[in-house]
């Protein structure tokens, strides 16, 4: 199952995301001592970590808003984490991967809002690769026979007021 919606996000979630976006706390973090190409915030009540990648319970306060987890249970997905990324536009990559840190195999919700994120999907690291346009305001979702497809950031367009690309993407941990 892949769900691209175009669009799809309420004024008010944008706004209730949106203010996500000025709490401290982000990080650069890093694999194998390189540093990613964007910074990361985690909300919810597991954080994301890299360097073993794994997940810890989040300690910085900052919770999942409610019609954010309503909004993840319509797809079937009970929000443990929310990882916020911030791509800067013409650098923020983010390469091929599956999201395999999770015990729970239920669907994972991405929302995309500011610059366009030209995102790929292959059944294999090195098979053809479906290409995407993630623009503000946009859902995807992947799960059942998707849910371990690889998936990644090509580039971030510089497209958008905001002058950069945030990505939520929420998760069932277990």
């Amino acid at each position: 199952m892949i769900i691209h919606k175009k669009n799809a996000v309420s004024r008010k979630n944008i706004e209730v995301l949106m203010n996500l976006t000025k709490n401290k706390g982000w990080f650069t973090a890093t694999y194998k001592g390189a540093p990613y190409s964007y910074q990361m915030l985690n909300t919810g009540d597991y954080a994301w970590f890299t360097d073993p990648y794994r997940y810890i319970p989040n300690t910085n306060g900052i919770s999942i808003p409610e019609s954010i987890k309503e909004l993840a249970l319509s797809y079937g997905i009970k929000a443990e984490a929310m990882l916020i990324n911030k791509y800067v536009p013409n650098r923020g990559k983010l390469g091929l991967h599956q999201d395999k840190d999770e015990t729970s195999r239920a669907p994972i919700l991405s929302i995309t809002l500011g610059c366009t994120g030209v995102f790929a999907t292959a059944n294999s690291y090195y098979g053809p690769q479906d290409i995407y346009e993630l623009d503000h305001g946009d859902i995807f979702v992947f799960g059942k026979s998707h849910r371990m497809i690889y998936h990644g950031i090509k580039t971030t367009k510089d497209n958008h007021e905001l002058g950069v690309r945030y990505n939520f993407t929420i998760r069932q941990v277990n």
